[in-house]
């Protein structure tokens, strides 16, 4: 990794953490009622300045930490699958094999 990669990352991580800081809930709530917070975040201002050759998206396991993952598991609404690994968040129960 470059010097310049180095210091991008560190600077998204930086702006990735003042933004959880400020609602830890934002990536895992509802994505709608949550917009604002986000389009008005700087990482998200950031974000959208960067030059786009591919899509940008995050993976909530990367940007929250584990003691918030393991909460989430005592909501009612939250769905997990040992064999993808994955996360759901639904009102209904996910009908999908192997989510608990």
């Amino acid at each position: 990794m470059s010097f310049e990669e180095v210091m991008a990352e560190r600077k998204l991580n930086s702006l990735r953490e003042k933004m959880l800081d400020q609602d830890p809930t934002l990536l895992t709530h509802d994505f709608r009622s949550k917009l604002v917070k986000i389009m008005d975040s700087d990482l998200f201002k950031c974000l959208f300045r960067m030059p786009k050759p591919a899509v940008h998206h995050l993976h909530m396991t990367a940007t929250v930490s584990t003691d918030f993952l393991v909460e989430l598991t005592y909501d009612y609404r939250v769905w997990y699958s040992e064999r993808t690994n994955l996360f759901k968040v639904s009102e209904k129960p996910i009908t999908e094999p192997g989510y608990m």
